[in-house]
């Protein structure tokens, strides 16, 4: 009888010592995962900095574009011909 007890002793403790073992190992992966993760933010951060840096620049050269344009255009101030000076 006491062989039996210190028998279903030691597989409980052998079982203990499994599952903390497996939650160690699961543990781990999710560290792992976790880094992947906030390096891939990181990365993905990055890139949308990068982006709305380019989409500024592009505005910015239209808006330029458009300055230049609205300067270089010759300002009509008579629209018709019938407003014409009779001189």
């Amino acid at each position: 009888m006491k062989i039996a007890s210190n028998t279903l002793l030691v597989v409980f403790v052998i079982l203990i010592l499994v599952v903390l073992g497996a939650l160690k190992s699961i543990n781990t992966k999710i560290d792992r995962i976790e880094e992947k993760v906030n390096d891939q933010g990181q990365k993905i951060s990055a890139l949308y900095g990068f982006v709305d840096s380019e989409v500024g620049l592009e505005k910015a050269t239209q808006q330029k574009q458009q300055e230049k344009e609205l300067g270089l255009k010759p300002v009509n101030e008579f629209d018709d011909a019938q407003y014409m000076s009779k001189a």
